[in-house]
C-alpha cells in the first residue's frame, strides 16, 4: 500500500474518483464546511436547497473549471 501524505493528493483527471469529488463539493454545500473538514465560515444550504439543485450547481462550478493546472477537487 502507498504511503500518504497530508495535503497531497493524486491527480483524479480520468479516475472513477472524480465523482468523489463531487460528492465532497455537495457534501459541502448541503452541511456545510466542518462536515468536509473545511472552515466554519461555509453555511448549510441543505435546508434551502433540493439535492438536484445542488447536483446541478457543482457540475456548473466545475464546468468552469477548464484549467488543467488545478486540482480537480477544487
Amino acid at each position: 500500500m502507498a504511503e500518504l501524505t497530508l495535503g497531497v493528493f493524486p491527480s483524479l483527471v480520468g479516475s472513477m474518483s472524480l465523482d468523489f469529488s463531487f460528492k465532497l463539493a455537495e457534501a459541502a454545500i448541503a452541511k456545510g464546511g466542518p462536515v468536509v473538514g473545511l472552515s466554519s465560515q461555509m453555511p448549510a444550504f441543505g435546508d434551502f436547497l433540493k439535492p438536484e439543485q445542488i447536483a446541478e450547481f457543482v457540475a456548473f462550478i466545475k464546468a468552469m473549471c477548464t484549467e488543467k493546472g488545478w486540482p480537480s477537487g477544487n
